[in-house]
């Protein structure tokens, strides 16, 4: 495997750990917690960073042909999971004695709608956001726009996104601000090149300035943005906008370190698929349990997760 590849499954690994310790937060009452607050300040970054990288990866391709793989890969697992996660909900609400069929069917109905997840499984939000991204940067790039001034272009719109967000549907909010990190990581791919032409003082100052800035965010202004629905928690969102194109490189570099090829962290990487659409279903299923065996009300946050 080539050395890049490598190195994006350590930084996937370890995004994907990290964003099963987060969900482990919101499902077991740990997410208010400096411990939480601390990791949050660290991993800003890490929903654009999977956009980036897709970005970085991809090809032009012909229309059709790009809507069916991107269907098999993304829509496939999307359905589902969403279908397992619901089974598992409605089955939760039988062993609680909930018997009003709006529960299984109206309000799913209107939570996929608008949020394009279910309770059930509620991360799935991510596949169908890059599915759409991925058609959409297909056509931007057939068109041979100047990238740079369309990078722009989506960053105002984010920021009017989050402006006024919540919006009623989620899509609305992730879509632009998936196309510019998917966009970011195509423009940093491509030119790529020009970089590995300096002489390694150049290369060094580009290698080391991105870490710099980054660690300056997280130190002096902590940003962090619910990206799902494009909500400001903390700190600045045009920070956290550009600081996490920034992060994104930090990770990737220091992924390069070999002790990352150790740790196991490249297995995560390269099977991330199923950890990212099985683990809220594993944490549900938990968290039902202990719900039932401790006779203790369920109540999962439906709105607040990433």
């Amino acid at each position: 495997m080539m050395e890049r590849e490598k190195y994006f499954d350590n930084a996937c690994g370890v995004l994907i750990l990290y964003m099963i310790l987060l969900h482990c937060s919101i499902h077991f009452g740990f997410d208010d917690t400096s411990f939480m607050s601390f990791f949050r300040h660290v991993f800003f970054f890490f929903m654009p960073w999977f956009f980036f990288k897709n970005g970085y990866f991809f090809k032009l391709s012909e229309r059709k042909v790009l809507a069916k793989n991107s269907f098999n890969r993304l829509i496939k697992p999307y359905l589902k999971w969403m279908l397992i996660g619901h089974l598992i909900y409605c089955i939760f609400l039988c062993v609680s004695g909930f018997f009003d069929w709006k529960l299984y069917v109206i309000y799913p109905l209107k939570q996929l709608v608008c949020d394009s997840a279910l309770v059930g499984n509620l991360p799935l939000w991510f596949l169908l956001s890059l599915f759409l991204v991925r058609l959409l940067a297909n056509e931007l790039l057939q068109f041979r726009f100047n990238l740079i001034v369309v990078i722009l272009l989506l960053g105002i719109i984010c920021y009017i996104s989050y402006i006024f967000s919540p919006l009623r549907f989620i899509l609305l909010s992730n879509v632009p601000t998936g196309l510019f990190f998917f966009l970011s990581g195509y423009i940093i791919k491509n030119n790529s090149n020009i970089i590995s032409e300096k002489s390694s003082i150049v290369q060094h100052i580009m290698t080391t300035c991105p870490i710099i800035i980054y660690l300056s965010i997280v130190c002096l202004e902590p940003s962090y943005v619910d990206m799902r629905v494009n909500i400001l928690w903390e700190g600045s969102y045009v920070y956290w906008l550009i600081g996490s194109i920034l992060a994104c490189l930090t990770i990737n570099t220091i992924c390069k370190m070999r002790i990352f090829d150790r740790l196991g962290l490249g297995y995560i990487g390269r099977n991330s698929m199923m950890f990212y659409v099985s683990h809220w279903v594993i944490l549900y299923i938990i968290h039902i349990c202990i719900a039932i065996l401790t006779n203790m009300g369920f109540d999962v946050p439906i709105k607040s997760f990433v």
